[in-house]
């Protein structure tokens, strides 16, 4: 039991994490971070800078361990190792090309330049996909109104024809009589 709570907060604190570091977050970190090390600042340094600037908690907390580990000599890729979950694998491979190529600033700028884009494009897709869902809801409520409401109206009707029914006719019948129910 204990094993589960553990793994529950686990995920709980994966999720909270995620939050504080959402794709508008992570462009204004990476945008940040590219500016103080364009302007020759070391990166524990600007590291640290941002760390003192956030208020959030959660976002200090994953600067500081990243400060921390580069401060102890791990290259800024591999402390993103330990927050895979935010910082995924291209965003590790962009930075690991910026700090062997001796340009990260320039990487940098580059991923918070993608994380615009990429948000601008959820954005997008998410306002294609809200007029479909609403079509869908609005069809959905009024085939439930018509089978519970009108279609037990009309089966009296039907029923007391002494012609045979279609099978689709019956299908829609005994939908409608589980639906009423």
């Amino acid at each position: 039991m204990k094993n589960i709570l553990e793994k529950i907060n686990q995920s709980l604190d994966r999720f909270l994490d995620l939050q504080a570091f959402s794709a508008r977050q992570q462009e204004i970190f990476f945008r940040s971070l590219s500016f103080l090390v364009s302007a020759n600042i070391s990166l524990a340094d600007s590291l640290e800078i941002l760390m003192k600037q956030n208020k959030a908690p959660r976002k200090r907390k994953i600067i500081s361990h990243l400060q921390v580990s580069v401060d102890q000599g791990e290259s800024l890729s591999f402390a993103c190792v330990h927050f895979a979950y935010i910082f995924n694998s291209v965003i590790r491979a962009h930075i690991k090309s910026g700090e062997i190529s001796g340009r990260l600033a320039e990487r940098l700028a580059s991923l918070a330049d993608d994380q615009k884009r990429f948000r601008e494009a959820k954005g997008k897709l998410v306002g294609m996909l809200v007029y479909p869902a609403i079509i869908l809801l609005a069809g959905l409520i009024l085939v439930s109104i018509l089978l519970v409401f009108v279609f037990p109206k009309l089966i009296s009707v039907f029923q007391g024809s002494s012609v045979p029914l279609p099978l689709i006719t019956r299908l829609v019948i005994a939908l409608s009589d589980g639906l009423g129910r």
